[in-house]
């Protein structure tokens, strides 16, 4: 009797495990976030970029000491990003303190990233060197980090940087000068590729070949570029030191607008119909032509005539921070030097208002430097006054900026009702 229990003890054993492994085993996949591109702007060479509670920045002091800020939305204030109590944010001791020259700043989700392309690093003899950096911080400034260190010679484009939930998506390149028989050095830009940082792991992946390729804009999973295709490989020219050759070669290409799905790095590229560019917003682009609006749509790859503006007028935008909810923003100027005026054109029914408002000692449109939900950051007056150059031309010495939240209804409106941020040291 024990005997045949034993046997069908086994026999029920064997089956539950054979039950067990014939079960499919599902791999549950994260599903990460649809791509942000940065969209930093605003102040000085390096700018900013805020979120929905506040605005990070460079402080430059009196004595050209940098350190890093934060313009917090709640109180009003420009408060340095340190931690330590009584600090002078005058060297290295300081976790806001920046050493050399500034780097770029994007933020996104818990974190705040510095963009370095020429950060200090120490080598194994002690000696000081250059590199491209990505440093990494808490939102209050804590546990800065080094997130990735490029290698010697390599730098960023600083400009077009992606984020989701996991990854930094950037292009790393490496320039080289080359001596030419012309009057000038020649400049090339060689191994430009598109890489995924992992914030955890720091893994670095390669993912695409930038070559002649910029990023405009993102969608979904998808980073949208154009790419300039030329008829026939610059590199040619340069190997058998054909310079003149380059130079021609080079103002001869082709617009082509290409993505890259980065999780399944899919590539799709082709010939686009729009010779213009411009600046992109949600799956089409936006140029002037002969003083006429135009919008090119890329999945119908159909140009369409928004308006006509005055001939006598030079019309630009301000990139990616011109285009506020489904609003562009046009900066009419008299001439190259000389602003006019600005425009807000409604892009759901392409009805026009003029923006009135203007830094007025500069004669400058008012520069927006970040956007929450309900709110725009804006530098809106500045005292100074005009200096004539060693050249002899006129230049406006600022000596102090205001720089306030508008809601972005008073905004459209003309209406000046600024919460002015209390900046540090005024």
């Amino acid at each position: 009797m024990k005997k045949i229990l034993f046997i069908l003890l086994c026999l029920c054993l064997f089956g539950c495990q054979d039950y067990k492994d014939k079960t499919p085993k599902q791999e549950i996949k994260k599903e990460l976030s649809s791509l942000q591109l940065s969209q930093r702007g605003g102040i000085g060479i390096w700018g900013g970029e805020g979120n929905e509670n506040g605005y990070y920045t460079i402080h430059t002091t009196n004595e050209d000491i940098r350190y890093i800020t934060y313009y917090d939305y709640q109180t009003l204030q420009e408060i340095a990003l340190c931690q330590k109590p009584e600090c002078q944010h005058k060297d290295t001791s300081c976790s806001a303190f920046i050493e050399g020259r500034p780097p770029f700043i994007c933020t996104y989700g818990n974190y705040v990233y510095l963009i370095e392309n020429n950060g200090f690093a120490f080598n194994a003899l002690g000696e000081k060197s250059q590199v491209a950096r990505i440093t990494q911080m808490n939102l209050d400034g804590s546990h800065r980090q080094t997130l990735f260190e490029a290698e010697n010679g390599y730098e960023f484009h600083t400009r077009d940087i992606c984020f989701d939930d996991e990854n930094i998506y950037i292009v790393m390149y490496k320039n080289e000068r080359i001596e030419t028989n012309l009057d000038y050095m020649l400049t090339v830009t060689k191994d430009e590729y598109l890489y995924k940082i992992n914030i955890e792991t720091k893994e670095v992946t390669k993912l695409m070949d930038m070559s002649h390729k910029v990023i405009k804009g993102v969608d979904d999973r998808m980073i949208i570029f154009e790419e300039f295709v030329y008829k026939e490989d610059p590199q040619t020219y340069i190997d058998k030191k054909d310079f003149k050759g380059y130079e021609r070669i080079m103002k001869n290409s082709d617009l082509y607008n290409g993505t890259i799905h980065v999780d399944t790095l899919e590539v799709e590229s082709k010939k686009s119909k729009n010779k213009d560019g411009g600046s992109y917003y949600k799956n089409k682009y936006y140029y002037m032509k002969d003083n006429i609006l135009y919008c090119f749509n890329l999945k119908s790859e159909k140009e369409e005539k928004i308006m006509s503006f005055p001939k006598e007028g030079i019309y630009g935008d301000n990139g990616r921070s011109s285009f506020i909810d489904d609003y562009y923003i046009i900066d009419e100027w008299k001439d190259e030097e000389t602003y006019k005026t600005s425009y807000c054109i409604s892009l759901k029914d392409y009805s026009k208002k003029e923006l009135t408002q203007k830094i007025k000692k500069r004669n400058e449109p008012m520069r927006i430097l970040a956007q929450t939900d309900k709110e725009l950051l804006v530098v809106y007056d500045a005292e100074g006054q005009n200096e004539k150059t060693w050249a002899g031309t006129m230049q406006f010495n600022e000596t102090k900026q205001y720089i306030g939240l508008i809601s972005k209804e008073d905004y459209f409106n003309n209406k000046k009702t600024f919460k002015e941020i209390k900046i540090l040291g005024d």
